[in-house]
């Protein structure tokens, strides 16, 4: 079964091609162990030297990747320069207490749903005042899956004074695969949304 997005700014439903640097298909077979860590070593090491040389800052707010975004962002030497606050909302309580997300919405969209998504990505920026927020929360398994929701389904939100996007995925593999590449699809897309955000202003 092929892998969906959607981008919820246009409301449409589309198969994903993954590029050539694509997160995608990590930890899939051990033989792929080698390629996969070269790739997710080179897109980390890109947003570090962007945000470093743009001087922006970025703060994150997880759930079913359980800090994995953060451990990969600060892996790097420096990433204190830019990294400001990783929280991990597991629980809905948690998101209502610390990123004071309404139990009323939680209720009616999901933990799972774009808008909790977008609304724990503005929290965070908002509460480590950086320039970046990242909000992820989805299925990663085996249990927790719904008829419209099923194992894989992660909402991925990246919020900034000027550009906020959320795209859900539907990743494929074991629960540790499926987090793993949220958490690697979650840096992929602030390069790419820093790149294009730079590119737009220079």
């Amino acid at each position: 079964m092929p892998q969906y997005h959607r981008e919820h700014k246009r409301n449409n439903l589309k198969k994903y091609i993954p590029p050539k640097k694509d997160c995608h298909g990590l930890l899939r077979s051990p033989r792929n162990d080698t390629k996969a860590g070269l790739r997710h070593n080179l897109i980390i090491s890109q947003i570090h030297k962007l945000l470093i040389k743009r001087q922006k800052t970025v703060a994150i707010a997880e759930s079913c990747t359980g800090g994995l975004c953060s451990a990969l962002l600060t892996q790097v030497s420096g990433s204190s320069k830019y990294f400001i606050l990783g929280v991990v909302t597991y629980s809905n309580k948690a998101k209502e207490n610390i990123l004071k997300i309404p139990a009323s919405l939680i209720a009616e969209k999901g933990a799972v749903s774009k808008e909790t998504a977008k609304l724990m990505a503005n929290s965070i920026r908002k509460i480590a005042s950086s320039d970046f927020g990242i909000g992820i929360t989805g299925i990663a398994g085996p249990t927790g899956a719904t008829p419209k929701k099923p194992v894989g389904t992660v909402f991925i939100a990246i919020d900034s004074r000027d550009k906020k996007i959320c795209y859900e995925f539907i990743f494929k593999g074991n629960r540790n695969a499926i987090r793993r590449n949220a958490a690697l699809k979650a840096i992929e897309l602030l390069k790419t949304l820093f790149v294009k955000r730079n590119s737009a202003v220079s």
